[in-house]
């Protein structure tokens, strides 16, 4: 397979180009109007509402926070059912918050791509680094112990994957948050049974690939 082959990608930057298999989104997020990247590693445990300067809502209106899942995201940066949504969206710049999770989830998903010969190794590197230069603009939730806790309690309730257990436990709680701030919260997964949970639980879905 051109440009290395598993388990020896080349260093990012080593001739990686934006090619027909990824997303062109290299300065998707650089710049974005309105927000602020964050400093240092993610907030650890807090769930206050991201940076939304710029965003605030004037009277009457509501300001959507689309919280991607791992199977929403990774969309931005390779080519799938659902990946013209995504980039749709994210290209008007909204407010957005992931789990702390999710950014091994995207990067795992990405590699799994590579090792399958979907995409070269200078692509994976790229999409990558791509992908954590994009969220420093986006909030970051990591767990917490009532999250985990939250999170186990989901799958009692649901059929789910611990990771994604872990992933949608982390949205109400910043849900709500958000709503004291009089914003509104989206989730956004490619799983039909993750958007099911998350419907059950209360929260307003979207999944990119029942749209047309």
């Amino acid at each position: 397979m051109a440009g290395g082959g598993p388990g020896n990608p080349p260093p990012a930057g080593a001739g990686a180009q934006r090619t027909a298999g990824l997303a062109p989104a290299g300065a998707r997020r650089r710049g974005n109007p309105g927000t602020e990247p964050r400093a240092g590693p993610p907030d650890s445990g807090k769930t206050e509402a991201p940076s939304l300067r710029g965003h605030h809502p004037g009277p009457g209106a509501v300001v959507v926070v689309y919280f991607f899942d791992s199977s929403a995201l990774v969309k931005q940066y390779v080519d799938e059912p659902g990946s013209q949504w995504v980039r749709r969206v994210l290209s008007q710049f909204p407010p957005t918050a992931i789990a702390e999770i999710t950014i091994v989830e995207v990067v795992a998903a990405l590699a799994r791509r590579w090792r399958m010969g979907e995409i070269t190794a200078e692509e994976y590197r790229f999409a990558k680094s791509v992908f954590l230069e994009d969220i420093r603009w986006t909030r970051v939730v990591s767990a917490r112990r009532s999250t985990v806790e939250w999170a186990t309690d989901l799958i009692d309730r649901h059929p789910l994957r611990a990771y994604d257990a872990l992933q949608l436990a982390t949205a109400p709680e910043l849900s709500r948050a958000l709503e004291a701030e009089g914003f509104s919260l989206t989730f956004v997964s490619a799983d039909d049974r993750l958007c099911a949970a998350a419907e059950h639980e209360g929260l307003t879905t979207v999944n990119p690939n029942r749209i047309p």
